[in-house]
């Protein structure tokens, strides 16, 4: 069973690009299968910080990756994104795939999110167009990569696309037009970029597992923004959870072998929506400053909140997930109390199962406080060595999701990481060499 998935916990944020770059040097192949450019991903790595919308983060450790079947790819941002990865060092040209079957992010999708995010009732995206690319792929309206990179087909389906986009806009209180021609004029040189990196993906994957290959599938964005699962509708288009990532792989869970959820010792979140447990003042501010949450798309300074362990109890059984990778512990470091929601109440009543959707957003929260440690955690790597209140948050994180902390996160640079429990997120070849 030589897959591995590593995806978000909580609302997204949480620190998973530099937990798959940690991880990307002992796999073969990396796949990133859903989303668009509205999730980013941060990675350093010697020194340097590589920001990505688009590319699997495990491309920057020199792991050859796929962009998956489900994901929605704006054209000029992953153009420019392999123009600075090229930049930073990384071989694009013989690590990266590009799926067939992705669809694409066109212009006049940017225009229809910006004009649905106008009205009353806001969903308080990124305004990448994602929304309304997702919608006509549904529809049957949307434009594939293979289609996108061969010049004729594209230029005839703009043809047959943009009349309709221009009534759609219109009755959105829109007063901008398309012309095919001229998008095809803007598109034409970022479907030269791209041309090169196209092809079929799920058959590579079969042939990597079928050979006994080790996969690391990634995830954006978190389990609580899922489009099913998440605080509807303010929520994503895409499945951030498990099930998600496989069907946008295209594989099956028989070769599932690990399932790593990516969370924070808090939590965060970019926009609107019902969220628990939330943080104000100078409570949050202290947070926001130490752990940089801004977004990595929007530049929005991130809601924050306490750590959701009823929350992150229902995401671990709804991923399967067999180990939890702890980030930014220590953004905590100076925090007098660290505090978690372990109970919910709704309507005045203790809430024994994690409440629908509605109710969710009339949750009452129950704290569990512990103090701080006070002193700072970034330089070290052995768990052993870490504060009392440290192991006292991991423990609690444990006994409450019955799921164990097999890595714990200190700071933003590859090495500020403690293993617990590499024979949880490794693969067996690659246990014998590591030095813990």
């Amino acid at each position: 069973m030589p897959i591995t998935t590593v995806n978000g916990s909580q609302f997204g944020d949480e620190g998973k690009g530099k937990i798959v770059d940690l991880l990307a040097e002992h796999f073969d192949l990396g796949v990133r299968p859903t989303a668009g450019d509205n999730a980013g991903h941060t990675v350093v790595a010697n020194g340097k910080t590589v920001k990505m919308r688009l590319a699997p983060s495990a491309i920057v450790a020199g792991t050859p990756v796929i962009i998956g079947d489900d994901v929605m790819i704006n054209p000029f941002t992953l153009a420019k994104e392999i123009e600075d990865l090229k930049g930073a060092g990384v071989d694009v040209d013989n690590l990266l795939t590009v799926s067939t079957n992705t669809h694409l992010v066109l212009p006049y999708h940017v225009y229809l999110d910006e004009l649905n995010e106008v009205g009353e009732t806001p969903i308080g995206t990124t305004k990448r167009g994602i929304g309304p690319a997702f919608a006509d792929k549904v529809n049957r309206k949307g434009m594939r990569m293979e289609e996108f990179v061969s010049p004729e087909i594209l230029k005839k389906r703009l043809e047959q696309l943009t009349e309709r986009v221009n009534r759609m806009a219109v009755a959105l209180g829109g007063d901008k037009e398309f012309y095919a021609q001229e998008l095809y004029e803007q598109l034409a040189p970022a479907a030269d970029i791209l041309r090169p990196y196209v092809g079929p993906s799920a058959q590579k994957i079969h042939k990597a597992l079928a050979e006994g290959q080790e996969v690391l599938i990634e995830g954006a964005q978190g389990s609580l923004n899922d489009l099913v699962f998440g605080t509807y509708p303010y929520v994503t288009s895409s499945r951030p959870i498990v099930g998600g990532l496989l069907a946008g792989a295209g594989v099956g869970p028989k070769h599932v072998e690990r399932v790593i959820g990516v969370m924070k010792p808090y939590q965060t979140r970019v926009g609107i929506g019902p969220i628990v447990g939330e943080m104000f003042g100078e409570e949050a501010d202290l947070i926001v400053r130490r752990g940089n949450e801004y977004g990595t798309v929007t530049g929005r300074a991130r809601r924050v909140m306490a750590c959701d362990l009823v929350a992150l109890k229902h995401t671990s059984e709804l991923n399967g997930t067999t180990a939890f990778a702890l980030t930014k512990l220590d953004v905590l470091d100076e925090s007098p109390k660290i505090k978690l929601v372990t109970g919910y109440i709704v309507d005045g009543k203790k809430a024994d199962l994690f409440p629908t959707n509605l109710d969710y957003a009339k949750v009452k929260e129950e704290y569990t406080i512990i103090d701080g440690w006070n002193t700072p955690t970034s330089h070290i790597r052995d768990y052993d060595k870490l504060p009392k209140q440290v192991k006292e948050l991991v423990n609690i994180i444990e006994q409450f999701t019955n799921v164990a902390v097999a890595i714990v996160s200190v700071g933003a640079d590859r090495e500020a990481t403690i293993v617990r429990h590499p024979e949880m997120v490794l693969p067996k070849r690659a246990l014998a060499a590591y030095q813990k």
